[in-house]
């Protein structure tokens, strides 16, 4: 854990841009899921 901890230190940056772009793409993933559910009523 101390090992992912300094990992995360080292790279904050990318750390939070990886997370964002996740976020983003299971909202994606999730709003377009919501959509083809909505079509096939």
């Amino acid at each position: 854990m101390e090992a992912f901890q300094s990992w995360v230190s080292e790279h904050k940056l990318t750390s939070i841009g990886a997370v964002w772009a996740s976020a983003i793409g299971a909202s994606l993933a999730y709003n377009s899921r919501g959509i083809a559910l909505l079509s096939q009523v």
